[in-house]
């Protein structure tokens, strides 16, 4: 369905030092806003652009990550995840808490960058990362693990 409100936006959500990230919250198929904090994230669920009783806030992660976001079970809702060091962890089963039922799974290493992106055209986000003036001598980037 196209939306009636198909202009630029200007938000003011978040504060300095916050990673701004965008997702598919809740699978209505328009992505809104949210910020990473120090591992706690702030979604805009409703989309209103604002901080309001109808967002959500998840402790997933800690001072030091990395966040990434991306519909990495195909269920057409935006994952939360964090990548520490070339560790991945995905919220797959979205209670927003790192537990033993989250995806966990290695690939790239400290000073690489995550990047998220349905490669392979599934529906599904799959993981990757970026490393900046990798020396030849190091060989191929890691494989991304298996599904």
């Amino acid at each position: 369905k196209t939306r009636a409100d198909l202009i630029d936006h200007v938000f003011f959500y978040g504060a300095p030092g916050d990673y701004p990230v965008v997702g598919d919250w809740n699978g209505d198929g328009t992505h809104t806003i949210a910020v990473f904090r120090d591992g706690v994230w702030h979604r805009d669920t409703d989309g209103d652009g604002k901080w309001s009783k109808a967002d959500v806030k998840a402790n997933f992660g800690r001072k030091g990550d990395l966040p990434v976001v991306g519909d990495f079970n195909g269920d057409g809702v935006d994952d939360l995840g964090i990548y520490r060091d070339g560790k991945w962890m995905i919220d797959t089963n979205g209670n927003g808490k790192i537990d033993a039922e989250d995806r966990v799974f290695e690939l790239g290493g400290p000073g690489d960058v995550p990047i998220v992106g349905d490669w392979d055209g599934d529906g599904t986000s799959e993981p990757g990362i970026y490393r900046d003036a990798a020396p030849a001598a190091a060989g191929p980037i890691a494989q991304a693990p298996a599904k």
